[in-house]
């Protein structure tokens, strides 16, 4: 909206220096600092845009982050416990094999 406005007003101001009728340079002076004025309030949503933008982004990493980290542990911690399921039925196995074993005649 702010850059339509300078547009037009940039519009507006050409004929007017150009036709230099009376008392002109008044009424340009105040196209002039009126285009002045929304560039400059342009120049500050810009900034502004940049900033929240900036700020989202921080905001968003140290959430995801947190969320990767605790997701990261959570399936660390799965394994370990899947791991360590899967061990003792391995030395279960073993064991009942040493038992057939130690029972198996040497003839």
């Amino acid at each position: 909206m702010l850059r339509k406005r300078v547009e037009q007003n940039g519009r507006r101001l050409e004929p007017i220096k150009a036709a230099q009728k009376e008392g002109w340079q008044a009424e340009a002076d105040k196209i002039t600092i009126s285009i002045e004025r929304d560039q400059m309030d342009i120049q500050t949503c810009m900034a502004r845009r940049v900033f929240i933008r900036r700020s989202m982004w921080h905001e968003l990493r140290v959430v995801l982050h947190n969320r990767e980290t605790a997701l990261i542990i959570q399936a660390i911690q799965t394994f370990v416990a899947q791991e360590r399921d899967f061990e003792r039925i391995v030395i279960g196995n073993w064991e009942a094999a040493v038992q057939d074993v130690e029972n198996m005649p040497y003839e």
